[in-house]
């Protein structure tokens, strides 16, 4: 017989048919449960669901940082008149960039460390940096 399920704890299937798991409790709202089911994470963040504790917010990047710039730039109709995969692709290039240097300030991003990013890079690879920088720094 299968183990049962924690009080409150309501799993649903979305429409690209994921499982997500909800906990509510009577009539209150539904508090997205994150995580893998049964690892302690889960496990945690459905503690601070039924305890009534708001789920982590996420961190702010600190202004004048480039993961901060990198959040402005994302909300401009400059970001919103690219092509969809030209987004995805500039994200896939930025994710890596701000991993190692979103938390730097603007002022140290000079010339010299672009183009060691550039160097860094292969032709092609470099070229996408490149015109991602330049994006970035050129919205209004």
């Amino acid at each position: 017989m299968p183990r049962p399920r924690p009080p409150h704890l309501h799993r649903e299937t979305n429409r690209h048919g994921n499982t997500v798991w909800y906990v509510r409790l009577g009539k209150g709202p539904r508090v997205r449960i994150k995580g893998v089911y049964g690892t302690p994470e889960f496990d945690a963040a459905y503690r601070a669901a039924i305890n009534g504790e708001l789920p982590a917010a996420s961190r702010k990047a600190a202004k004048g940082s480039l993961e901060w710039l990198w959040l402005l730039y994302r909300q401009t109709s400059a970001w919103t008149d690219l092509s969809p995969a030209t987004r995805r692709q500039r994200e896939n290039i930025m994710r890596g960039v701000l991993t190692t240097a979103g938390d730097k300030p603007l002022s140290s991003i000079t010339g010299a460390a672009i183009k060691q990013g550039i160097d860094r890079r292969g032709p092609f690879a470099a070229r996408l940096f490149l015109a991602t920088v330049r994006g970035l720094y050129k919205c209004p």
